[in-house]
């Protein structure tokens, strides 16, 4: 009797899950996700650190809520996090 094995390929799984990851962190705390994915040497970090403080000071005065928070260090994160 034949058996049957199967190889399952582990890593588009994980590199998967680490991109989902860094999707959530992305949108939910935008420096982290620039942390995890380009470090501190690059100027990225400290751009998205404004950006994001920026979006908060904005979402918190202007009648547009949540709308100013999205277009701040959220959208550069999910672009680091894209490249």
């Amino acid at each position: 009797m034949a058996h049957l094995h199967l190889r399952i390929n582990l890593k588009p799984l994980r590199k998967g899950l680490r991109r989902t990851i860094l999707y959530v962190t992305a949108v939910l705390v935008p420096p982290l996700a620039v942390y995890l994915r380009r470090g501190t040497r690059h100027n990225e970090f400290a751009v998205n650190i404004v950006l994001t403080l920026l979006g908060w000071y904005v979402s918190a005065l202007a009648p547009l809520g949540w709308y100013a928070y999205l277009t701040g260090g959220v959208l550069h994160a999910l672009h680091l996090v894209t490249k």
